[in-house]
């Protein structure tokens, strides 16, 4: 695996913590607000690396977004760290 952005860390967070909280994936409109990107096109840049590189699996639908293993390790990992990261400040 490559070493993807910081960004796209924080997007596979989001997702795993969104279908956590909803029990459904959040749409690319929903990622796109969440992250302060206003095109749906900067969010699928970032799901399309994030898929190239086996952290993610989309379908054809709006919402058709699966995190896979590696994936929610990524997640865990980053959510882990920011949580440090609070604590110590």
């Amino acid at each position: 695996m490559r070493t993807i952005s910081e960004r796209q860390r924080a997007i596979c967070a989001f997702i795993a913590a969104f279908l956590a909280a909803e029990q459904w994936p959040p749409s690319v409109r929903e990622i796109g607000a969440a992250f302060d990107l206003p095109r749906p096109s900067n969010v699928l840049y970032h799901l399309c690396i994030l898929e190239r590189e086996g952290l993610l699996e989309r379908g054809k639908g709006a919402r058709c977004i699966r995190l896979t293993a590696a994936g929610q390790s990524v997640a865990v990992a980053y959510l882990a760290r920011m949580e440090r990261k609070e604590q110590s400040a």
